[in-house]
């Protein structure tokens, strides 16, 4: 299932490039993602939209300040996906 969270951050960075900006992650972040949703859920479409919900209100918080760099890096923080 960490496949389908790859694929998904893999399109969201196509989408980046619009921004001139990259997201990367450890495939620790990503099972990490995957395992906090309930296990009745784990299905692409699950893993596509939490990923969606929270790391793009993450960037997209990001992009409308203007602290736009060039590359980032998905975290845990206090058991939520962050952005660094």
């Amino acid at each position: 299932m960490v496949k389908f969270a790859e694929l998904e951050l893999k399109r969201f960075n196509e989408r980046l490039k619009n921004y001139n900006t990259r997201l990367f992650s450890d495939q620790t972040i990503l099972e990490w993602a995957v395992a906090q949703l309930p296990e009745k859920d784990i299905n692409a479409r699950e893993i596509r939209r939490q990923l969606r919900n929270e790391v793009e209100n993450l960037m997209s918080k990001i992009i409308l300040e203007s602290k736009i760099k060039d590359n980032y890096q998905l975290a845990i923080e206090k058991n939520k996906l962050a952005v660094k």
